[in-house]
Formats: structure tokens, C-alpha cells, sequence
């Protein structure tokens, strides 16, 4: 017979379920090895991206499964899982100030090599974005500033606010702009998720503020609008400062490519997909029916399980190692 501490200690996670989640640490080592042993060549990793990586997701087997339900506490209360977020993350930032640097500094052939330069760093950079998206759900006030920052440095702060208050509450319906309609194309709604949403968040933190007895200037002073748009400010100066013009013009094209892949992302995530509405005018309550899931195994681990999509919208509390398919 055995005993609860039997049953709890069978069902608990081993370091063979956290480590798959590093994966991404794989695809690092192919962009600095192509750089410093094929002559600062930019194009194998961007190779590896688009082709090396659908091959993989082709050859291994769907991941469709889930965890039992006596697992599902153990998994979500184990710290380890964190790891991977953590050491991902503050290697892609190492890796994006080593961008900058070299952008500035190493020898180019010319122009579009160093654009190709640009666009493998925004490949990489864009895991950050993953990663973000996954601690600006969690709990604890750390993860939520970890992951905000995540996004600042594409200049892309506000997405925090929009993705919990504007996302998640209207999501599949004409009041959100990152839920792609029915035949509308990317390049349709790549404009209109990108202004909509800072216009969603104007408006909200307008409206926000309104609502407190606080003097006009104090609104100026806690609008975080006011205060993301501010720090991209002076997080540019500050990198133009240290490095010089071509920083800049690195920072600028790369946060291009990193929200263009976010939002490219977010427009397959709900395409199409719609709520309707009660005879009272109110929309029906978000269900798994209003995402739509992918269970490729390769691009689920490096991603952070982000394809299991329906079921963190319709419990978004949920870390990504409990999320069902």
C-alpha cells in the first residue's frame, strides 16, 4: 500500500520536466557560434529560426498532454519552474546589449548585413517577450516589474496595462484591438492593434485618474503612461549617450521586429474568433472557445507553453506549467 507522502511524492515534478523549458539556450549558442566561427555571419540563425525549428516541430510528436489533477498544486507551487524564465531572460539581455555593442563596433560588409544583424537580434530578443507576458501574470509584484521591463526595452511598456485590464476582459470582440477579425490580414491589423492598444490605455489610466480627489498636476504625475513613454525617452538618450547614433538606430529597428513578431503572434491567437452577445447587450463570459491552441512540442517548450492559449484566457492565473491543452 502506499501512503499520501507515496501518492504526493510520485506526482511531484523531477528536474526532467523543468529542464526542457531551457531549450531556448540551444538556439543562443547556434546565433554567438555563427557569429564568431562562420564570420559574423547573421543568416544561420535566422535559418535556424524559420527552418531548423518548424523541422523539429514537425518531426516531434504533439504535445497534448496534460497533468494530473493531483499534480497540478506540487507543479504550480515549484519554484524550480522559475529558473528558466529567469535565466532566459537575463541572457537575452546580456545578448542585447552585446548586440549594441557590436552593431557599434565590429565590422560590417555593408548595409544589409547589418540589417540581417538587427533582425537575428530581434529573433532572439523576442523570447523576452514570451517570458514577460508569463511573470505579468504571476502574483508577486517582482515578477510583474520583471516583466514589464521585458517589454520597455522595445518601447512597449504600456502593454502591461492593456494585455491585463483591456486584453483579458475583451478579448474576442470589436473592443479589443489585439483580437485579429475574420479576413482581416496581418498588415490590416498590425496598425490597428499597435495604436489601438495605446490608445486603450490612454484612455484607461484618463479615466482611472479621474476618478481620484487628487489635484490636476498630481494626474500628470501618476499617469503611467505619462511615466512609461517618459523612461523610453530616456532609456534612448541614455543608450545614444553611451554608444553613439548607431545605437540608436539598432534599438529603434530592433524594438520594430520585436513587437511586429508579438503582435504577429497575437493575431493568430484569436483570429476569427468572436463572442456574441446577450439579448441585453453584454458578451458572453471567455471560454477555451475563444483561443486557439497549438501542441507543436518544440516551439511549446521555448515559448513557455504560450500555444496552450485557451486555456490561459480562460484561467490567467495559471503559470504556464499547469496550463491544460
Amino acid at each position: 500500500d502506499t501512503t499520501e507522502d507515496d501518492k504526493t511524492a510520485c506526482s511531484a515534478p523531477t528536474w526532467a520536466d523543468v529542464l526542457p523549458y531551457f531549450n531556448y539556450l540551444p538556439l543562443l549558442a547556434v546565433f554567438y557560434a555563427s557569429w564568431y566561427l562562420l564570420g559574423h555571419n547573421s543568416l544561420v540563425y535566422i535559418w535556424s529560426v524559420y527552418i531548423f525549428v518548424p523541422l523539429v516541430d514537425i518531426i516531434c510528436p504533439p504535445d497534448h498532454k496534460n497533468l494530473l489533477k493531483k499534480q497540478v498544486k506540487v507543479f504550480e507551487n515549484d519554484s524550480r519552474f522559475l529558473l528558466p524564465l529567469y535565466t532566459i531572460l537575463f541572457a537575452d539581455f546580456l545578448s542585447y546589449f552585446w548586440g549594441i555593442y557590436m552593431f557599434v563596433n565590429a565590422d560590417f560588409y555593408g548595409v544589409l548585413d547589418r540589417f540581417l544583424f538587427i533582425v537575428a537580434n530581434a529573433n532572439v530578443g523576442s523570447i523576452s517577450l514570451a517570458i514577460g507576458h508569463e511573470l505579468l501574470h504571476r502574483r508577486h509584484i517582482v515578477h510583474k516589474i520583471f516583466g514589464t521591463v521585458a517589454y520597455g526595452r522595445s518601447f512597449y511598456s504600456h502593454f502591461f496595462i492593456e494585455h491585463i485590464k483591456g486584453h483579458h476582459k475583451n478579448v474576442a470582440s470589436p473592443l479589443d484591438p489585439a483580437s485579429a477579425n475574420l479576413g482581416e490580414s496581418l498588415y490590416e491589423f498590425l496598425p490597428r492593434t499597435f495604436f489601438g492598444s495605446y490608445k486603450s490605455v490612454w484612455e484607461y489610466e484618463t479615466e482611472r485618474l479621474s476618478k481620484k480627489n487628487i489635484p490636476e498636476y498630481m494626474k500628470y504625475l501618476q499617469n503611467r503612461m505619462i511615466s512609461f513613454n517618459l523612461v523610453h525617452v530616456l532609456f534612448a538618450a541614455a543608450i545614444t549617450y553611451f554608444f553613439g547614433y548607431m545605437a540608436f538606430v539598432f534599438i529603434v529597428i530592433y524594438a520594430f521586429f520585436v513587437i511586429f513578431n508579438l503582435e504577429t503572434i497575437n493575431y493568430v491567437e484569436h483570429y476569427g474568433l468572436s463572442r456574441k452577445k446577450d439579448e441585453n447587450g453584454v458578451y458572453e463570459p471567455i471560454t477555451i472557445m475563444h483561443s486557439w491552441n497549438a501542441p507543436q512540442r518544440y516551439t511549446n517548450y521555448i515559448l513557455f507553453k504560450l500555444q496552450r492559449h485557451s486555456d490561459h484566457h480562460a484561467n490567467a492565473y495559471k503559470p504556464y506549467q499547469i496550463l491544460n491543452t
